[in-house]
């Protein structure tokens, strides 16, 4: 039941992904920064470094530390992190993301994120249910997470992302 929850929410963000790349390759100029802001490809690089990142630690460190669960303070960070991230707020990105690039193509792009997807749906479906309610990444503003709460984290990211795309195409 709970693998199930997480494919949803996987396929929703890789589907949203996979449309808005393709957007974002239609654009003239995908490079272009405008205002001093990233350009659409920065954005769609800093997403993939983030997503990424958070993956990599999962498969290195995550899940052999996965004990515990979140605690309800744990659950209440996440929450207002959500509504944080529904919101306008800007938000620096942790320093221990790799600033963006604005090199790779939005084609590029689309290869590295299809990549990714799907060694993320490889690694879920390889793990035990019982392991899917651990504690696996502690997020610097919403605290601990299990696996649900980070695929939950990235649609919320994306969509936080999605609406400055968004503005960079219609802009």
């Amino acid at each position: 039941m709970r693998k199930d929850k997480i494919h949803h929410i996987l396929e929703q963000l890789n589907q949203s992904q996979e449309d808005q790349i393709k957007v974002i390759a239609s654009l003239e100029n995908p490079f272009k920064q405008l205002n001093n802001s990233w350009s659409a490809v920065q954005v769609l690089e800093h997403v993939y470094l983030s997503q990424a990142g958070i993956f990599k630690y999962i498969q290195d460190k995550g899940m052999e530390k996965g004990i515990g669960k979140t605690s309800l303070t744990d659950r209440i960070k996440n929450l207002v992190l959500k509504f944080m991230l529904n919101g306008k707020n800007k938000f620096k990105a942790p320093r221990v993301l790799p600033a963006p690039l604005n090199k790779n193509s939005p084609e590029k792009l689309a290869q590295k994120f299809s990549s990714l997807n799907q060694n993320i749906t490889d690694y879920i479906n390889s793990l035990p249910e019982e392991k899917l309610n651990k504690v696996v990444f502690k997020h610097p503003r919403a605290g601990k997470m299990d696996i649900l709460a980070v695929v939950k984290f990235w649609l919320q990211h994306w969509h936080h992302h999605k609406k400055q795309l968004n503005a960079l195409h219609n802009g």
